[in-house]
């Protein structure tokens, strides 16, 4: 090989290298500057992978409450909830996937995916008038067990609320904020499997405690607030 030769060799290799930098470069910008989509693609891959090596499973019938693998999309957190939305209002292949794991991780009802829910845009359409209303309706369901109106047993707070799932603990931990405690018992009812706590310990922490846990998941708690806004 002769001077030149060797030249035109290490001039080719070091643009291949530049290139293949380059592409590095975008691809990690591109998973930087969307890490929710990018978190969301790989928890559907994931759950798709699992579902389908599980021989046990009966492809004729869904469970979503039997699903042991919904934990994969539900695990995302509150942080990807929009995105989450957004995927699935924009026809996402795998929305029905995305809808149960949104139920599991907001603590909603399933079984209205299939039935009566037709479409996609019918279920968000009933999480969007959720949220319309549960501001309200945790006002009402409080006044109500302080007996300001007519008395409410917990028993029957806590089934309401529950329609609500997730959606409702902004607005009992705003109470909370201003020492009002009246729906505080609901919490262990709506955040045990989001916390990872069991039920009967969370029934036994105070008004101190769920102040501190609405000041360290403030983030979490007004991207709730704001889901829908724009």
């Amino acid at each position: 090989m002769n001077r030149n030769s060797k030249y035109i060799s290490i001039y080719l290799a070091a643009i291949i290298m530049i290139a293949i930098l380059a592409v590095s470069t975008i691809n990690n910008i591109n998973v930087k500057s969307n890490p929710s989509k990018d978190r969301i693609e790989i928890a559907i891959h994931k759950y798709k992978e699992a579902h389908g090596k599980d021989t046990a499973i009966k492809k004729s019938y869904y469970n979503p409450y039997e699903d042991k693998y919904l934990y994969i999309l539900s695990d995302l957190g509150i942080r990807n909830v929009a995105a989450m939305m957004k995927k699935i209002e924009k026809g996402h292949p795998d929305s029905n996937t995305l809808m149960y794991g949104l139920c599991k991780l907001l603590r909603l009802d399933c079984e209205g995916i299939e039935a009566p829910y037709t479409t996609r845009m019918k279920w968000v359409e009933s999480i969007k008038d959720k949220k319309t209303n549960v501001e309200s309706t945790v006002r009402s369901l409080s006044d109500m067990i302080k007996g300001n109106e007519t008395p409410m047993s917990k028993e029957a707070a806590i089934s309401e609320l529950s329609e609500y799932g997730l959606l409702a603990v902004p607005y009992i931990i705003d109470q909370i904020e201003i020492s009002e405690y009246s729906l505080a018992f609901c919490l262990p009812e709506l955040l045990d499997e989001y916390m990872k706590i069991d039920k009967e310990v969370l029934k036994t922490k105070d008004a101190r405690f769920w102040k501190s846990w609405g000041k360290e998941n403030k983030e979490e708690i007004k991207l709730l607030k704001e889901l829908f806004n724009h």
